[in-house]
C-alpha cells in the first residue's frame, strides 16, 4: 500500500492568512499611534501663536501706555506745586444784588472776613432790587493771581492769547493743547456738558478761565440763551450771574458774537456794573466796528482788553493762524501786551499752537494770563481787522 501525501495546499494558505492578519494589525496599530500625535501638534502650533499675538500686542500697546503714564506724571506734579503754593484768601466777596431799573434805592453790604481775625468792615454802597423776591449769591471767587515782578522773566515780552468755545468736549486734543502752557487762556461757554469740567482741569493744571458770554449778533446767537441789545437790567443781571456760578473760577468774561449787543453803551454799561461788582474783568472780542464794551469799561474803570489782531483762525488755516501769531509776536513790547483770540475747535489753531508755544520762550516771549494782560495799556483803535 502507498503512503499518503500531506495536503501542502491547505497548509500554506493557512499561514498566508495568517501573515495578512497580521500586516493589517500593524498597519492599524502605526495609524492609532500617528493619529494620537496630531491634537499634540495642534496645541504646540496654537501656544506659539497666542505667544506670538501677545508680544505683538505688548509692542504695539507699550507707546501709548507710556504717553498715559507720561500725562499722569506731569497733572499730580501740576496738581502738587498748585498746592503748594496756595494761598488762603484774605476775604471773600460782598454779596453783589440785582440792581433795579430806577435804582432809587440804596442798600448796604457788609464783607465778612474769612478767619476770626478782627477787621475793619467795609460798607460798599450798590443798587438795591426791587421786584426780586430773592436774593442771588455771588459763587466764591478765587484769588486773583499776582502780576509777576521783574524778576520773573524781564526779558521775555509778554503776549496773551485766549481760546474760545470750550465746553463742548474734552477730548485728548482739548486737553493737549490745555497741557501745553498754562499761559493759555481758557474761554469757556456756560451751559454745555463739558463746561463744568473744562473749568475744573484747568484749576489743576494752571491755566485761567473767563467765561465766553454769549450776546446778540447780526444774525442771534447760536446759544439758547444771550444778552439782547436793550435787555432790562434785571435780565442781564440774571444771565450775568447764573453764568458766573455755574463757572465760579473764571476771572471775567469775554463775548461771544455780540456785534449788535456791544454796539449798544446802555447794555454794556449794565453789563459793566456787574462785572466791577465781582471785581470781574472784560476782553473786548471785537466781534463789530462800533464796539462800546472797552469804551464803558475804561470809563467805569472795569479792567479791560482788547483783541488787537484778526482772529487767528476765521478761515480754519494753517498759514493764517501762523501769520496772525506772528502779528501778535511783532506788537509785543516792554509796556504793551497784545491779545489774541482763537478757538479751540478749529484743528488748524490746534496743529499750529502744537508746533509754535513750545518755541516761543526760545525766541524771546511768553504765554501770561489775561488778569495780566489788562494791566498793561490797551489800543484804543480799531484792530487789524475783525
Amino acid at each position: 500500500m502507498a503512503p499518503r501525501k500531506k495536503n501542502t495546499s491547505s497548509s500554506n494558505t493557512g499561514k498566508r492568512s495568517v501573515a495578512a492578519k497580521a500586516r493589517v494589525r500593524s498597519k492599524t496599530s502605526r495609524k492609532k499611534k500617528s493619529s494620537k500625535k496630531w491634537p499634540l501638534f495642534v496645541g504646540v502650533g496654537a501656544l506659539f501663536v497666542l505667544i506670538g499675538l501677545c508680544f505683538s500686542a505688548g509692542l504695539w500697546a507699550r507707546p501709548h501706555v507710556d504717553r498715559w503714564l507720561e500725562r499722569g506724571r506731569k497733572v499730580v506734579g501740576v496738581a502738587a506745586e498748585a498746592l503748594h503754593n496756595e494761598r488762603p484768601r484774605k476775604e471773600s466777596r460782598a454779596e453783589a444784588p440785582i440792581p433795579e431799573a430806577s435804582a432809587a434805592k440804596r442798600s448796604s453790604v457788609t464783607k465778612k472776613p474769612v478767619n476770626e481775625e478782627k477787621r475793619e468792615i467795609r460798607v460798599v454802597s450798590i443798587p438795591a432790587p426791587s421786584g426780586l423776591e430773592t436774593k442771588i449769591e455771588p459763587a466764591p471767587k478765587a484769588e486773583p493771581r499776582p502780576i509777576p515782578t521783574e524778576g520773573s522773566g524781564p526779558s521775555l515780552k509778554k503776549i496773551c492769547l485766549i481760546l474760545d468755545d470750550f465746553g463742548y468736549s474734552l477730548t485728548e486734543d482739548v486737553r493737549e493743547i490745555m497741557e501745553l502752557d498754562p499761559g493759555i487762556n481758557i474761554a469757556i461757554l456756560p451751559g454745555h456738558a463739558y463746561s463744568r469740567e473744562v473749568m475744573n482741569e484747568a484749576a489743576v493744571l494752571g491755566n485761567e478761565v473767563i467765561i465766553h458770554a454769549p450776546f446778540e449778533g447780526s444774525s442771534g446767537c447760536t446759544e439758547k440763551e444771550f444778552i439782547r441789545k436793550g435787555d432790562s437790567e434785571s435780565r442781564i443781571w440774571g444771565l450775568l450771574n447764573k453764568w458766573y456760578e455755574a463757572l465760579p473760577n473764571a476771572v471775567g468774561i469775554n463775548n461771544h458774537q455780540g456785534s449788535i449787543a456791544t454796539s449798544d453803551a446802555s447794555t454794556m454799561e449794565t453789563v459793566m456794573k456787574f462785572l466791577e461788582s465781582r471785581g470781574l474783568l472784560f476782553v473786548d472780542s471785537w466781534t463789530g466796528r462800533n464796539t462800546m464794551g472797552f469804551r464803558v469799561a475804561r470809563r467805569l474803570g472795569v479792567p479791560y482788553g482788547v483783541r488787537i489782531v484778526p482772529f487767528l483762525d476765521n478761515h480754519d488755516s494753517e498759514k493764517e493762524v501762523r501769520a496772525h501769531l506772528n502779528r501778535l509776536k511783532e506788537k509785543a513790547s516792554s509796556t504793551v501786551v497784545p491779545i489774541a483770540i482763537g478757538h479751540i475747535t478749529k484743528a488748524s489753531t490746534r496743529k499750529v499752537l502744537l508746533d509754535m508755544v513750545p518755541r516761543l520762550k526760545g525766541e524771546g516771549y511768553e504765554l501770561v494770563p489775561v488778569s495780566i494782560a489788562v494791566h498793561h495799556p490797551q489800543p484804543s483803535s480799531d484792530p487789524d481787522q475783525t
